[in-house]
């Protein structure tokens, strides 16, 4: 039996509604997946005052000085925020593969489905949307570092009072800032709360901002478990 012209076109628009709806069902599994491998961060790379310590061996001494004298809170020489620099910093390191990871499979998902345009332009999409949920990943991470240490370090009046004591003694101010500065991140144990805290804030954004974002943005709405409930 020969269909007719719009028959043949009901039939064609039916096939590639369902090779689509198949895709995306593929999509989701393949997400559901790779979050389940990822549903924590790795290891930490460095230490958030690691930042700190190099910055302070080759900053401009006056700016540090004027921050120790400010207990951290000068503007162009913020202790806070290169905390936060070198969380986020750690963040970035820690979340780098799989970043690269999921780029790698949506290009080969590309590769699969690149017949099925409405697909490709979704997988598009999804490049475009995972580079803000990078981006806004780390902008977190920093602010997390920036507000994590900062009751220690108010409350630091023997490390402010060593720090703001050395300007003026001689050579190697830097190095001695920064000396200072590490032995007091290094053995205060009081700071090892706010580290606990750093690191399960990390794996909250990390679980909210890229990881739910990837599985609500690959679900398919009105499917349930396989069956389309429309």
């Amino acid at each position: 039996m020969r269909l007719r012209p719009a028959g043949a076109r009901a039939l064609v628009t039916d096939a590639h509604a369902a090779a689509s709806l198949e895709a995306r069902r593929q999509i989701a599994d393949t997400m559901d997946r790779f979050v389940e491998r990822k549903a924590e961060l790795p290891m930490s790379v460095q230490s958030a005052h690691h930042n700190l310590v190099e910055q302070t061996r080759v900053g401009t001494a006056s700016s540090i000085a004027a921050s120790m004298n400010r207990r951290g809170g000068w503007t162009q020489f913020s202790v806070h925020h290169l905390l936060g620099v070198g969380v986020r910093s750690d963040a970035a390191a820690r979340s780098m593969r799989a970043f690269v990871g999921i780029e790698e499979i949506i290009r080969d998902l590309e590769g699969q489905f690149a017949h099925l345009p409405d697909v490709a332009q979704a997988l598009a999409g999804l490049r475009e949307e995972m580079k803000e949920w990078e981006q806004e990943f780390l902008a977190q991470a920093l602010a997390l570092g920036r507000a994590a240490f900062k009751p220690q370090l108010d409350e630091a009046n023997e490390l402010w009072r060593a720090c703001v004591e050395r300007w003026g003694r001689g050579a190697g101010y830097r190095d001695d800032i920064a000396g200072i500065l590490e032995e007091w991140f290094r053995t205060n144990e009081s700071l090892d709360a706010a580290r606990r805290s750093v690191e399960s804030g990390l794996n909250q954004i990390w679980k909210e901002l890229v990881l739910d974002a990837l599985i609500a943005a690959t679900r398919i709405d009105g499917v349930v478990d396989g069956e389309d409930t429309e």
